[in-house]
């Protein structure tokens, strides 16, 4: 670190750049958390320059810090988009299509959706033969679909869909 607020060996969590490294400025710096205010990065949304300074976090929260690290982003991820929907009313929706279902983002949009009493919107999963045990083991969805089998979704209802997997084959 070449910032003295800032020392060496530091440990920072939030949403680093997809990348073998980072350089950031660190600005608006507190005992528990900094942003990253270099210029190029202030069009993002906040939650992208925002970074937590884990040593001076609780010791439940460095107690899981590895699990903090793989499930913290795909939760904001999976609240974000359940956020969009309710925001927008669903788009008109009837259903809620979710590819991947399986992913942590995925089940995590359907838990949110399913656990909020105000979602009328059937939940329909779509995911792999081979996860179909799991998804249903969780259930977050009204109906789980395999891929391949998607006739068996009710065309009737308007639909928004949400791909978690990004794969354009699949999507199709």
């Amino acid at each position: 670190s070449n910032c003295a607020d800032v020392p060496v060996g530091d440990r920072l969590w939030g949403f680093f750049p997809m990348a073998t490294h980072a350089i950031l400025r660190p600005g608006r710096i507190r005992d528990d958390q900094l942003t990253d205010v270099a210029e190029h990065r202030q069009s993002l949304p906040a939650l992208y320059n925002n970074y937590r300074r884990t040593l001076a976090e609780p010791e439940f929260l460095r107690a899981m810090e590895t699990e903090r690290c793989l499930l913290f982003p795909l939760f904001v991820t999976s609240y974000v988009l359940y956020d969009y929907l309710i925001d927008n009313n669903f788009f008109g929706a009837q259903q809620v299509l979710i590819g991947s279902v399986s992913s942590k983002t995925g089940f995590g949009l359907a838990q949110m959706l399913r656990k909020d009493p105000e979602v009328s919107q059937r939940i329909v999963g779509l995911t792999s033969a081979a996860n179909v045990d799991f998804v249903e083991g969780l259930g977050c969805c009204d109906q789980v679909v395999v891929y391949g089998e998607e006739a068996k979704i009710d065309t009737a209802l308007p639909a928004a869909y949400v791909d978690m997997s990004g794969d354009v084959r699949l999507t199709s």
